[in-house]
């Protein structure tokens, strides 16, 4: 009796080991339980790819049963996200809209997610497809998952994984949507003394800074509401703002995203770095202004432009030859 006592407990073990694996058809690996604390999630049962397919033109609210995985490959941390992240698995990559703060708190880069899609709407902006909540106002196509009951009953935290290499883009790919969100580096650009910005008075007349050989003085990557000031003090827009017209925008003084242009061949890429980055009134190193540089970070698109961000300027993303 006891030898059958003792079978029963190792064929029991054997089974309570073998049962903390789940083998995920779509991924097509085993998932295992980590050591570490984290959700217990639904498995997916579609990829990013063919959940971004569905998206034909117009906003889509999904009320099918679907489930999508993927590695977190932004971060919040520098500032230059901001209530958004990206997650990729090996079909594609996605912008999914979670409306909070201080994402990489709970969001690790590599870390495996699982959406649960039902009531959700896919959309765009820009061009450029997004995972997000219906916009009761129908201004945008999708509006932000901001509510954290919402946001813990669509996404569930998996295991960290090691963040997925980047893939290394040419010309082409720079300009092919399937590679829009995905983590990337493009080896081998040019700074070409190149900017777009749009600034704003205190009447909201706006001034376009674009379409000129020069960057109008504007070497940093972005301008914070205060480097916005210390330009303007210096008179360092070269004429675009006039001396009457300084105080409204001094008024007006606001912290403002740049698009600093960078070449591929003959292909332009807007590195485009949020004003509120902590590196956004770092000047641009003058060996990345005047060499060859290699870039890794995240590939966007909005309306007809081919956009690239930094997770942060250090020399893990910005990698000068």
């Amino acid at each position: 009796m006891k030898k059958i006592y003792a079978a029963f407990a190792i064929l029991s073990a054997l089974f309570l080991f073998s049962s903390c694996d789940e083998w995920d058809p779509v991924l097509n690996k085993k998932y295992s339980e980590p050591e570490e604390s984290t959700d217990s999630h639904p498995m997916a049962t579609t990829t990013i790819k063919a959940l971004k397919d569905m998206y034909s033109g117009t906003p889509l609210k999904i009320d099918a049963d679907i489930v999508i995985a993927g590695q977190v490959i932004s971060s919040d941390k520098s500032g230059n996200f901001y209530r958004t992240m990206y997650i990729q698995d090996e079909t594609g990559a996605i912008e999914v809209k979670v409306g909070l703060s201080g994402l990489y708190n709970e969001y690790k880069l590599g870390q495996w997610i699982y959406v649960d899609c039902g009531g959700l709407t896919i959309g765009a902006y820009g061009g450029m497809v997004q995972l997000g909540y219906e916009d009761p106002s129908g201004k945008y196509e999708t509006a932000y998952l901001d509510v954290k009951q919402i946001i813990s009953d669509h996404i569930y935290r998996g295991d960290v994984d090691d963040v997925p290499n980047p893939l290394v883009l040419d010309e082409a790919g720079i300009q092919n949507p399937d590679n829009y969100g995905k983590y990337c580096r493009v080896n081998g650009l040019t700074y070409e003394n190149r900017i777009f910005c749009i600034l704003y008075d205190e009447n909201d007349k706006s001034t376009y800074l674009r379409n000129y050989q020069g960057n109008y003085g504007v070497d940093t990557w972005a301008m914070s509401e205060n480097g916005f000031k210390t330009y303007l003090a210096r008179d360092r827009f070269q004429g675009a703002i006039s001396s009457a017209d300084s105080l409204k925008y001094a008024n007006a003084a606001s912290a403002y995203s740049v698009s600093q242009y960078f070449k591929k061949g003959s292909t332009d890429l807007q590195v485009r770095t949020s004003g509120y980055a902590d590196f956004a009134d770092i000047q641009i190193p003058e060996d990345v202004q005047t060499g060859t540089v290699d870039l890794i970070g995240i590939l966007t698109y909005y309306n007809g432009n081919n956009q690239f961000v930094l997770l942060d300027d250090s020399s893990d993303y910005v990698i000068v030859e």
